[in-house]
């Protein structure tokens, strides 16, 4: 009898077991779920989710445990993400306790590595119940359909750094000499004694020379002054008769010289010639630059005078007063100030950019380095680009910059082996920032974004500018608001900018961004995501016809993209995609 005691208790428990479970079976479709993001989003190579849940009320048995394990399943196979449990009152077990009267709710947050195959995946949850010895699967529930992967659609259009060519399209060579008067003289004095002795015709010869070389004279200036002796007014009126008299002797020179039939010089007279012509008054400076540079055996009490004295009749007055020192003064400082300086400045002749262009194929040895790197900046054609680095780099095998220029091209085609190569040709014992630079976009470009980062941050310390590339970066790391502070001031109609700005959920901004940015497929495609986040329908047709018209893969890929999810029985969508 005891026996059969023991074994009625038993079954009793054990149906009661049963019998809590196929409650909490049967009642599961009353348990209300939500994600959190709906869709979910591959940001950065992450995917964070959170589960939201609702128990009602006399649901959950006071002694069950729910054990809840959300799986992504794909094509490929499934991920399994964290257990999380729910307990009744009366369980003895960690989770989350449940209210059987009440019931309750609870927040699950996790968050998992991305991968490729998981882009169309679902999201579900079957909780498997326990009571004692007994567990029952409650039943399944799809959560979330797909993975967002908009953030990954990045265009690895890192700005490559082109070393600088260093040709001047326009050189400036000049030529000056200067003609000397006598005290308190404006007149022309060949006599006179820095005239004869001052190598002054030999200036003036080689002057006349420079003009006769037939370069174009861009002008001529003409500086007139006074030594500081004597009234300034009278001295600022000598300098402008000075000046008279020097224009009169430089206009004469260059009348006789296009009048010679054998000239070269291009041009008619001195009328077609600028001439800027500048009375100077007294020369101070000259004269503190001459005493400086002197053996005058006062010189710095002279120097003192003039620096501590403002007044120019006073400060004259004191060094007149030193006797002995103004008369070595007035003898060996003074006549060099009483001059008419002349300075011719002329363009030196250059090949023309068609005539280099010819050139550089022709007849490269014609050319120096800098005017064929130069020279490469005239070709769209990438492939004459690289030629001319070539043909630098077989002459000069140590130019950095042919080898960086020449990596910066294979970056922008693509062949990263190449680019390499050159790289590695144009690294040196000290790396110019146009290389770190380009380093990097080659890391970039490989995947290797840390390794990137580390690289641009050099180049900056170079002087590169390098926002845009680390703000690149970032966003492969899913950091929207560090790409967008470096971005927005190194860009503005820039696609990735626009995919930055879309991240962050700023539709107006991301919107006018790419409507002025480059009208290609890409462009158009995430145009039509910016339209299907705002639910605008229009916008979303309109634009991923033109993304398809312009590239048919899109078509594939619209189609399985969840950010399209809710036009997937659109007609209009469908027809798009077929």
């Amino acid at each position: 009898m005891k026996q059969l005691k023991i074994i009625g208790l038993i079954l009793a428990v054990a149906m009661l077991s049963g019998c809590g479970l196929n409650r909490m079976v049967k009642n599961y479709e009353n348990v209300d779920y939500s994600v959190t993001p709906e869709v979910l989003e591959n940001k950065g190579g992450t995917v964070e989710l959170e589960i939201q849940g609702y128990v009602p009320e006399k649901y959950f048995h006071k002694k069950a445990v729910v054990e809840v394990q959300p799986v992504l399943k794909h094509e490929d196979g499934e991920k399994e993400l964290e257990t999380f449990k729910l307990k009744g009152e009366k369980a003895e077990d960690e989770g989350k306790v449940i209210s059987k009267k009440e019931g309750g709710s609870f927040t699950y947050e996790t968050s998992f590595e991305y991968k490729p195959e998981m882009k169309n995946s679902t999201l579900v949850v079957t909780p498997v119940a326990s009571l004692r010895d007994n567990s029952e699967e409650l039943g399944t529930t799809e959560l979330a359909e797909g993975i967002i992967i908009t953030s990954t659609r990045i265009k690895h259009s890192e700005k490559v750094a082109m070393a600088p060519h260093k040709y001047e399209k326009e050189t400036i060579v000049s030529e000056d000499a200067n003609i000397y008067f006598a005290q308190n003289f404006s007149n022309l004095n060949w006599q006179l004694d820095l005239n004869q002795k001052n190598n002054t015709k030999e200036s003036l010869k080689e002057l006349q020379d420079f003009v006769l070389r037939g370069w174009k004279i861009k002008n001529i200036e003409l500086n007139a002054w006074a030594s500081p002796e004597g009234e300034v007014d009278f001295n600022e009126d000598l300098a402008v008769d000075r000046a008279e008299t020097g224009e009169n002797y430089i206009t004469k020179k260059l009348n006789n010289i296009s009048g010679d039939k054998d000239s070269k010089v291009n041009f008619e007279s001195a009328e077609d010639i600028k001439i800027k012509t500048q009375a100077r008054g007294e020369d101070w400076n000259g004269f503190m630059e001459a005493v400086e540079e002197s053996d005058l055996e006062k010189k710095n009490t002279i120097l003192n005078v003039v620096r501590s004295q403002p007044d120019l009749k006073k400060r004259e007055q004191e060094i007149r007063n030193m006797a002995m020192v103004y008369e070595e003064v007035a003898e060996k400082i003074l006549p060099p100030l009483r001059r008419v300086e002349f300075t011719i400045n002329s363009y030196e002749p250059k090949f023309s950019d068609s005539q280099m262009k010819d050139l550089v194929f022709s007849n490269p040895d014609t050319l120096e380095v800098n005017e064929m790197l130069y020279t490469a900046t005239l070709f769209k054609d990438n492939n004459k680009k690289l030629d001319i680095y070539q043909t630098i780099i077989n002459n000069y095998p140590k130019c950095w910059r042919a080898h960086n220029n020449k990596a910066a091209v294979h970056l922008l085609e693509g062949n990263l082996d190449k680019a390499e190569a050159s790289i590695e040709e144009a690294k040196g014992t000290d790396i110019p920032g146009e290389v770190y630079n380009n380093m990097g976009v080659l890391a970039s470009k490989k995947g290797d974004f840390d390794k990137a980062i580390q690289l641009f941050e050099k180049a900056k310390k170079e002087g590169i500018g390098t926002s845009y590339n680390i703000g690149i970066a970032h966003i492969v790391k899913g950091q929207f608001d560090k790409a967008k502070s470096l971005m927005e001031g190194a860009v503005s109609c820039d696609y990735n900018l626009g995919l930055v700005q879309l991240m962050l959920e700023n539709y107006d901004n991301a919107e006018q961004t790419l409507k002025c940015a480059e009208k290609d497929a890409a462009t158009h495609y995430l145009l039509a995501v910016a339209g299907a986040r705002q639910d605008n329908k229009e916008m979303v047709i309109n634009h991923l016809e033109k993304a398809v018209e312009l590239e048919s893969a899109l078509k594939a890929q619209a189609a399985e993209d969840a950010e399209f999810i809710d036009y997937y029985s659109d007609s209009k969508f469908k027809e798009i995609v077929k």
